[in-house]
């Protein structure tokens, strides 16, 4: 029993180290939201970088996670012109976030490989929701979340 609780305690540490070193690109934003979630997961160890446009030049590490939002979907020409690009970088996930939407909704597309996230403007504080974001975005990894800053 005690070997089968250190292979799991030893499996957990390797998904939360590749975790921290999983690169996110995450799409420069003014948003207040995604600052939070960038702010959060760069506090969790996970490497972040900030990009200004998705495009099919644009250098990505295998298996890392684009995090994008409704405006550089709209940039390179719609949705599936946005998939295409950033389908050719190999990502492990895609997250395309809609803030100021009617409700909260997460729709999982192409296996849970592509995954809408859509946050609507409420009460909650913005860091309140982009911890919930960051949670959602780096699952395999804990991102302090309650009362950090």
């Amino acid at each position: 029993m005690e070997n089968k609780k250190l292979a799991y305690h030893l499996l957990h540490f390797d998904s939360v180290l590749e975790a921290r070193t999983m690169k996110v690109y995450i799409s420069r934003s003014e948003s207040v939201v995604l600052h939070h979630v960038l702010k959060l997961m760069d506090f969790s160890g996970v490497q972040v970088e900030c990009v200004d446009t998705f495009s099919s030049d644009m250098a990505v590490d295998v298996n890392s996670i684009i995090c994008a939002n409704q405006n550089d979907v709209e940039r390179v020409g719609g949705e599936d012109v946005f998939l295409q690009i950033v389908k050719a970088y190999k990502p492990a996930k895609i997250f395309l976030i809609s803030i100021n939407s009617d409700c909260y909704e997460r729709e999982n597309l192409l296996g849970g490989r592509f995954v809408k996230i859509s946050v609507p403007v409420s009460e909650i504080s913005a860091e309140i929701t982009g911890a919930k974001l960051a949670d959602l975005i780096v699952e395999e990894l804990p991102t302090y979340t309650c009362g950090s800053k």
